[in-house]
């Protein structure tokens, strides 16, 4: 319920404050699982992206240093927010993403850990690639173009064609090779997101 008047609240915000330009939104399922891949620049990436996502509810990952207002915290757990913990294994928060999909739901990730500068590149972290390849799920790849989110600039919010992992990813049960694979995912799903795609 929270999550519904939040996300009526946001697109109000988001119609008025900025011009945005969306394309690709028939690539979003509506009742499958999907991970939700972005470049980030900044925290107004969440607002524009829960606003003109349709239909669904996202499970954004986010620092777990978000969470130390109380009030702050409370209001990103009705939001659905996952807290991690970047400098360790999160195995909690780990696990709250996988329920995520198994559950048919959408896990929002921003593959490269942090917010990084339009036109900078930044390679993905393995995370991406670690919870598309675990689980089979495809990403829709996100790209956000912003001119810096002042007001009334135009933003143009591009939803790629679904990538779906390969198979022979999927079927590789070499452990030494898992790294490189998760990495494979995620570099090709950061390319795509950056316009890279050949």
């Amino acid at each position: 319920m929270l999550y519904s008047i939040a996300r009526f609240v946001l697109m109000v915000f988001v119609k008025i404050f900025f011009r945005v330009d969306v394309q690709g939104n028939n690539y979003i399922p509506s009742d499958k699982a999907y991970i939700l891949a972005c470049n980030h620049t900044s925290n107004f990436d969440v607002v524009v992206v829960m606003a003109k996502t349709k239909n669904r509810k996202i499970h954004f990952l986010a620092k777990k240093e978000l969470f130390k207002n109380k009030i702050i915290a409370y209001l990103l757990e009705k939001a659905y927010t996952i807290p991690i913990d970047r400098q360790k294994n999160d195995m909690k928060a780990l696990k709250r993403c996988l329920k995520v999909l198994k559950n048919n739901e959408v896990l929002g990730i921003f593959p490269q850990g942090t917010r990084v500068k339009q036109g900078q590149d930044e390679d993905a972290k393995l995370g991406i690639g670690m919870f598309a390849v675990t689980t089979n799920t495809p990403v829709i790849p996100v790209s956000i173009i912003t001119e810096g989110y002042k007001p009334f600039s135009k933003i143009k919010i591009i939803y790629h064609e679904p990538y779906n992992v390969p198979l022979q990813i999927v079927e590789d049960r070499d452990k030494t090779r898992k790294l490189d694979n998760y990495k494979k995912v995620a570099d090709e799903v950061m390319n795509i997101i950056n316009l890279k795609q050949n």
